[in-house]
């Protein structure tokens, strides 16, 4: 099986039960899309295969609990650990923000003396410093 057209969002990073349901760390900004995801391909050391996801939901953070279709057995389950999660590459803008700067713009910049500055509309600079135009 080829992996083209493939990007990696996250791991399965441990058991949940007893009934083949894992937990799994996604990399990835929006919680809401990710919570939206029908399948996913997971790559072990030896083998690379789509799941249907039978249920998702967010436990904390970026941490998800999932269960997968033909996965109804801790057994099953362990095999996954560890395992790297893969979408479909169209599916990425989706998922990640590419510029969560921009979501700044239109906002009013206030100080707690002089008021409202005005609004932003160009955010540039680095990340450690933002210039807010």
């Amino acid at each position: 099986m080829t992996l083209d057209g493939l990007v990696s969002i996250g791991k399965i990073t441990k058991l949940h039960g007893y009934r083949g349901e894992v937990l799994a760390f996604f990399d990835i900004d929006e919680i809401d899309a990710a919570l939206q995801l029908k399948s996913v391909f997971v790559v072990t050391d030896t083998s690379s295969l789509p799941y249907r996801i039978e249920k998702i939901s967010l436990k904390k953070g970026k941490l998800f609990r999932l269960k997968l279709s033909s996965i109804d057995s801790e057994e099953k389950a362990k095999g996954l650990l560890k395992a790297t999660i893969l979408i479909e590459e169209k599916l990425i803008p989706t998922l990640i923000d590419e510029d969560p700067d921009s979501k700044m713009e239109g906002y009013a910049v206030v100080d707690k003396v002089h008021g409202e500055l005005g609004r932003v509309s160009y955010v540039g600079g680095n990340e450690v410093n933002p210039l807010l135009v």
